[in-house]
């Protein structure tokens, strides 16, 4: 996935159209990344009311717990992207435009982001494969991601954690096995 957003970086790949599933998708899952490893819930149900002061300031559905996330360059772009339908709909992306479910509690926005989440994740895994990544892409492996990112630039755990709004650095240290598995294989290597 590193060698994806590097390319994407310098515009050797590019998005799919702006108006498809896809487009959505991949932005959805982008900016997943860029805010700290949101999660999906979070990011789909993100409404334009949450955004203020250059912060992402919302009340994780998960949890319950409020969290600020300041919107780094990155992240600035995807929002902009979506600026025109700030007051024409009440979220950001349009993925609850299309639910039918009752969007007035947080149980039934929980609901609608699962629904939609399998599609996403199909557009994920399509993407993937169109752009050669053969590990697996979806909405959850955007925090992975994210957590593996705050480790590699020498982050502490208890700071990943909190960015992450894990409520136990256990949890955290599940997300980043993967990242510790790789540098013992680098020590490995130089070990005989």
């Amino acid at each position: 996935l590193e060698q994806h957003r590097e390319a994407m970086d310098q515009g050797l790949v590019s998005y799919p159209r702006r108006d498809t599933t896809a487009a959505h998708a991949l932005r959805s899952w982008l900016l997943q990344m860029y805010l700290l490893g949101m999660r999906w819930g979070d990011v789909c149900s993100l409404e334009w009311a949450s955004i203020r002061d250059g912060r992402v300031e919302y009340t994780m559905l998960k949890t319950g717990t409020a969290k600020s996330v300041k919107i780094v360059p990155k992240a600035r772009d995807i929002l902009e992207v979506y600026a025109d339908r700030e007051g024409e709909s009440r979220w950001m992306f349009p993925f609850l435009d299309w639910r039918q479910e009752d969007l007035d509690t947080d149980e039934g926005i929980r609901r609608a982001t699962q629904r939609v989440n399998a599609s996403v994740n199909q557009k994920l895994r399509q993407i993937a494969e169109r752009v050669g990544i053969d590990s697996t892409m979806s909405t959850h492996i955007a925090r992975h991601t994210a957590a593996n990112r705050m480790a590699s630039a020498g982050w502490e755990l208890r700071k990943i954690s909190a960015a992450l709004g894990h409520q136990s650095v256990s949890t955290t240290e599940q997300y980043l096995r993967s990242l510790k598995d790789d540098e013992l294989d680098d020590d490995h290597m130089g070990l005989f």
